[in-house]
């Protein structure tokens, strides 16, 4: 299906043709090919370049964004495997909390059971 005569000319504007070229447009593409002039001819052939350019442009874009797109998720997964990793970490300290304050449950039981084998002698 063709694109319509006004998306074309906001496509035209975003890509800042000139006035004559986005006023012809539209009546260029009702003229039909056997009757088309040398000045529709360029018009045609500058529509064409600026559409090129445009396509470029935007291809460009497309490639820089996709760049970034990319990046961040090479970030998002460093991030990810740092998370993890500190999580990792996070359960082994709070594991070697839990096991000093058994240790020093269990000496102070052991200190107390001392203390009463020493006040019973």
């Amino acid at each position: 299906e063709d694109l319509p005569v006004d998306s074309l000319i906001q496509i035209l504007t975003a890509a800042n043709a000139e006035k004559a070229l986005l006023d012809a447009t539209p009546v260029l593409l009702t003229i039909p090919k056997e009757q088309r002039g040398e000045f529709d001819a360029v018009a045609l052939g500058e529509l064409k370049q600026v559409l090129g350019e445009e396509i470029a442009v935007l291809g460009r874009s497309l490639a820089e964004a996709d760049r970034v797109l990319k990046d961040i998720w090479a970030e998002a997964l460093g991030c990810e495997a740092l998370r993890e990793v500190e999580e990792e970490r996070q359960a082994a300290a709070e594991q070697s909390l839990l096991d000093a304050q058994n240790a020093v449950q269990a000496r102070a039981a052991e200190e107390d059971a001392a203390r009463e084998t020493v006040k019973d002698r």
